[in-house]
């Protein structure tokens, strides 16, 4: 990528995660400047509140629309979380069904490959669902406030935790119930076998006291060598934790994964 200015770099889209919105990538975005950058809300969040999907294949087509209307000829795909999924579940149908439509490489934040059992999924049904009722009927403050004292969140102090409740209370509960309904983790296929035998280029950042992502990349990272993986400082959500440490990883991974093509 030395040979192209940064402004001439494929445009770069960022999906948020479930509950966030297009505000939290700002100061990445400023880092990332002057390169170009889209920002796709989820459905049922943002300016995206009233979208509705039923499933993950549903979410795949609303989401190959956005891009669509996006008119990118080339482009760089970043997702965190729920938004990391979708972005790994678009690009295994991109390759499949039309893949000049993929991108060109695709970096996800704290994204889980998928389930490998029946009962794991059954598992996470259950909890997604209890979580779902819980944003659909109850006051939506104390909601977040549980939410984030999650294990997956634990390396979060009290005042890193209440910002992203005074952050994200504006959601609209039974928008983001019906999201998480159908991009439950217990709905998305494992797709590890895909990632062991795929020709995308694809990269995973994680942040060193998120626990379980750490052990998840490093699982994959073993099985599968082409894989550009990075660990930062931070826990689950590395772009506001470390924003610059996070930025600086998205350039190396572009260029250690975009060269591949070269080889």
């Amino acid at each position: 990528m030395s040979s192209i200015s940064l402004s001439e770099e494929p445009p770069v889209v960022l999906l948020h995660g479930f509950l966030g919105d297009r505000r939290e990538w700002g100061e990445v975005v400023s880092l990332l400047a002057p390169r170009r950058v889209h920002l796709i809300e989820l459905p049922g969040h943002g300016s995206e509140v009233d979208a509705r999907v039923a499933d993950p294949d549903d979410a795949i087509r609303w989401l190959a629309g956005r891009l669509r209307a996006l008119r990118l000829p080339r482009y760089r795909l970043v997702g965190y979380s729920m938004g990391g999924r979708l972005a790994l579940m678009f690009t295994r149908a991109a390759h499949n069904q039309a893949p000049e439509t993929a991108p060109c490489s695709v970096l996800v934040e704290s994204a889980h490959p998928g389930l490998g059992s029946d009962p794991e999924r059954a598992q996470r049904k259950v909890h997604d669902e209890s979580w779902a009722s819980r944003f659909e009927s109850e006051p939506i403050r104390q909601v977040l406030d549980d939410w984030y004292r999650q294990a997956v969140f634990s390396d979060q102090s009290k005042a890193a935790r209440d910002q992203l409740v005074a952050r994200r209370s504006c959601v609209r509960g039974a928008s983001v119930a019906r999201t998480l309904r159908a991009l439950s983790l217990a709905g998305q296929p494992d797709l590890q076998p895909w990632l062991m035998g795929s020709a995308a280029r694809i990269g995973w950042i994680t942040g060193r006291s998120d626990a379980r992502y750490s052990r998840i990349v490093k699982h994959l990272s073993a099985r599968i060598p082409t894989l550009y993986c990075d660990s930062l400082p931070g826990g689950h959500n590395v772009h506001l934790e470390a924003p610059d440490a996070f930025a600086q990883s998205l350039i190396r991974g572009w260029k250690c994964l975009e060269a591949q093509a070269d080889v």
